[in-house]
C-alpha cells in the first residue's frame, strides 16, 4: 500500500482569502491523506511569518493528527516593518525565528531544519528536501525589495549555496532502508524532457544529480503555478487567489 501525500503550495494568504483556503482544505479532508506537504509561498503579504502561522494553524484545525511537513518559499522570507526602508538583517533574522516558531506551534515538520521525514507506519518511505532558491544569480524578481540585499555579501548567491549544501547534507543521510525517496522543494528542480529552463526555477542539474546519485523517485514542488500530476514531477498548480492541491499517490 502506497503513501497518499496531499501537496499544496503557493496559497499566498493575504492575496488569497482564508475562506478560499478553508474551502480547499475541506476538499482535501475527503481525500484522507497520510501526510500533507506544504511547499512554500504561503505568504501573500509583507510579513512572512504571519501568513505561515495562520495557514499552519488552519490546516491543523482540519487535520488534528495527520503529519504535516513543510518548507519555505521565497515569499516567506519577505519581512517589511517600514515600507520606507528595505528590511535590515535584524528584521530578516527576526522573521526567520518567527517562521520556525510557526512550524513548531502547529507541529509541522520543518524540512530545512529537521531533515528527512520518515513515518513508522509506512516503513521504507522518506520525504526530504529544502525550499531551495533561484539558480539564476540575478533573477528578475522583486524579492530584494522585501529582504536585505547583501546577506553574506550577496543574498541570492548566499541563499542558493546554503540551500544546496543542506540538500546534499540531508541526501547523504539516506540509507538502504529508504526505499521510496520523495524530494520536496519550493523551487522546481526536476525538468521534464523538452521542458525549458526558467530563470525563476531552482537548479535542474541538482535535481538530475539527486535522481541519478540518490535514486529519488518523486519530485514535489511549487513556485511555478503550473500543475503537474506525475509520475515523476508533481505540482499542485495554485495561482494567486486560487489555492489548489494535488494528491500524490506513491
Amino acid at each position: 500500500m502506497g503513501v497518499k501525500i496531499a501537496l499544496g503550495s503557493d496559497w499566498h494568504l493575504g492575496m488569497t482569502s482564508l475562506r478560499s483556503i478553508e474551502k480547499c482544505l475541506r476538499l482535501m479532508v475527503a481525500e484522507e491523506p497520510d501526510v500533507i506537504a506544504m511547499l512554500g509561498d504561503m505568504n501573500g503579504g509583507y510579513r512572512g511569518y504571519r501568513a505561515t502561522r495562520t495557514i499552519f494553524k488552519t490546516i491543523r484545525q482540519f487535520f488534528p493528527s495527520t503529519p504535516i511537513i513543510g518548507c519555505l518559499g521565497n515569499h516567506e522570507l519577505w519581512h517589511v516593518t517600514d515600507k520606507r526602508h528595505r528590511p535590515s538583517l535584524a528584521d530578516y533574522m527576526d522573521n526567520m525565528r518567527k517562521l520556525e516558531e510557526a512550524f513548531r506551534m502547529s507541529d509541522v515538520w520543518y524540512l530545512e531544519e529537521d531533515g528527512p521525514f520518515r513515518m513508522p507506519q509506512h516503513p521504507g518511505y522518506v520525504l526530504f528536501g529544502h525550499g531551495g532558491w533561484y539558480v539564476n544569480p540575478k533573477p528578475n524578481t522583486n524579492d530584494l525589495n522585501f529582504m536585505p540585499i547583501a546577506i553574506e555579501g550577496d543574498t541570492h548567491r548566499h541563499l542558493y549555496k546554503a540551500s544546496t549544501d543542506k540538500i546534499i547534507q540531508y541526501a547523504d543521510t539516506l540509507g538502504p532502508n529508504d526505499l521510496v525517496r520523495v524530494f520536496c522543494s519550493h523551487f522546481p528542480m526536476y525538468r521534464l524532457e523538452g521542458e525549458r529552463e526558467s530563470e525563476f526555477s531552482g537548479d535542474s542539474k541538482l535535481g538530475q544529480f539527486l535522481e541519478q546519485e540518490y535514486k529519488v523517485d518523486h519530485f514535489l514542488e511549487g513556485h511555478s503555478h503550473q500543475r503537474h500530476e506525475g509520475p515523476k514531477k508533481w505540482n499542485c498548480g495554485s495561482d494567486y487567489y486560487k489555492p489548489r492541491y494535488v494528491m500524490v499517490n506513491t
